[in-house]
């Protein structure tokens, strides 16, 4: 007989989407688009804290058309869309557009944005800018651990960086990420936060223009709006 208590947790489980138990293994199985995609997702699902809802390819339904996230993460009200953006998958039109649609449309609270690069790179600099900003959603673990990851250099830019724009992020945040023993002299690593509590974020003027439009799309909005 299976004791229920090595089982039950496996009960939330599914093949995209898990609910975090420290106690058990949280291995989240996908579908993911890229490597470094399930690289983050591994890495993630150690330090979020248990009750918190992960899931691989969201479906994001907007009236501009359907999308996917790459990773949603949910924890008692709080939703953040996590993207990691490829050169050969991503365009800046394309993600305006698309960005503006899912904020306006209220599928998300939040739309966070790194670079292939910075997970293969910066994967703990990630995970410590995810930590500072939304702590409720990771574990004591994560609370000792994280920190001591990075260099104190790079935590300290972090976290200056951070604390000059908690409640009013620019569109693009760069922090410079310095690796004086390896052959990389220096790496950005770009996060990009849409914030849905702020209704004059940079998504709302082109939601504001899109959502007036009839059957729209992003060709027919780009040609509109950026004459392309």
């Amino acid at each position: 007989m299976v004791n229920k208590k090595f089982r039950e947790p496996f009960l939330h489980m599914n093949r995209k989407k898990i609910i975090i138990n420290q106690d058990y293994p949280n291995n989240l199985e996908g579908p993911f688009d890229s490597v470094v995609e399930r690289e983050f997702a591994e890495e993630i699902c150690k330090f979020l804290k248990s009750g918190v809802s992960i899931e691989t390819q969201i479906n994001l339904n907007t009236t501009l058309g359907n999308f996917r996230g790459d990773l949603g993460i949910e924890f008692k009200g709080l939703r953040i869309v996590l993207e990691i953006d490829g050169k050969d998958f991503h365009s800046k039109s394309r993600d305006i557009w698309r960005d503006a649609f899912i904020m306006g449309e209220n599928l998300t609270d939040v739309i966070i944005r790194f670079t292939g690069k910075d997970i293969v790179y910066n994967i703990n600099e990630c995970l410590y800018i995810l930590f500072l900003l939304y702590p409720s959603i990771f574990s004591s673990r994560a609370t000792k651990n994280l920190p001591t990851l990075i260099d104190d250099e790079n935590k300290e830019v972090i976290g200056q960086n951070i604390s000059r724009n908690f409640f009013d992020f620019l569109d693009e945040i760069n922090f410079e990420i310095t690796y004086p023993d390896t052959v990389l002299d220096r790496i950005n690593t770009r996060i990009k936060l849409t914030i849905h509590k702020q209704p004059k974020g940079y998504w709302s003027q082109y939601y504001n223009f899109g959502k007036l439009k009839e059957n729209p799309t992003i060709e027919s909005l780009n040609e509109a709006y950026f004459g392309t």
